[in-house]
């Protein structure tokens, strides 16, 4: 298990956009090898999911 180096504050507020929330995360020393959100990737990763769900319905 990792050591602790730091607590952060956060309220939903900071999840949009998603890469504030990131940003406070990285500040507070979460390790991660994903790149920052971006609108880009947000976007690609909400079509992954709706065609997914989609498909599920489908069925």
């Amino acid at each position: 298990m990792p050591d602790v180096r730091g607590i952060t504050h956060w309220d939903p507020a900071d999840l949009h956009p998603l890469g504030r929330f990131y940003d406070i995360l990285r500040g507070a020393g979460l390790p991660t090898n994903m790149p920052r959100p971006t609108a880009a990737t947000l976007d690609h990763t909400q079509s992954l999911l709706f065609r997914t769900a989609a498909a599920r319905l489908a069925r």
